[in-house]
């Protein structure tokens, strides 16, 4: 195992084209997209200094987009999406389990 994998040093250019990352972002494991399928142009979108801890997960299906505002903080929490996830600016999501099947969710309570 390269530790690096687990403590956010691995090369975010190995993530899929599809996943953008603006200023500042970190992931601390690279685990977390090993369930990423979506083959949408943009299927993740982390916003300025979005923060993605431990045990996070993306599991993105193939239609399936999610949209992560700016300042949010993510420990724990699993995305399933088929269709579209939309948390706001400054969330803080822990340890919870977010998601639908077949329709649209909104997250947007401020810290």
């Amino acid at each position: 195992m390269d530790v690096s994998e687990i403590i956010g040093t691995w090369d975010y250019r190995t993530l899929p084209a599809s996943v953008k990352l603006a200023s500042g972002c970190f992931i601390e494991r690279k685990a977390s997209f090993l369930r990423y399928r979506s083959l949408q142009p943009i299927g993740l979108s982390l916003g300025e200094r979005v923060r993605v801890y431990t045990w996070t997960e993306f599991n993105i299906e193939p239609s399936g987009v999610v949209v992560v505002g700016e300042d949010s903080v993510l420990v724990g929490a699993v995305f399933m999406c088929a269709q579209s996830i939309v948390v706001g600016s400054r969330v803080v999501i822990s340890y919870h389990e977010i998601g639908r099947a077949s329709c649209r969710e909104r997250v947007s309570s401020p810290v």
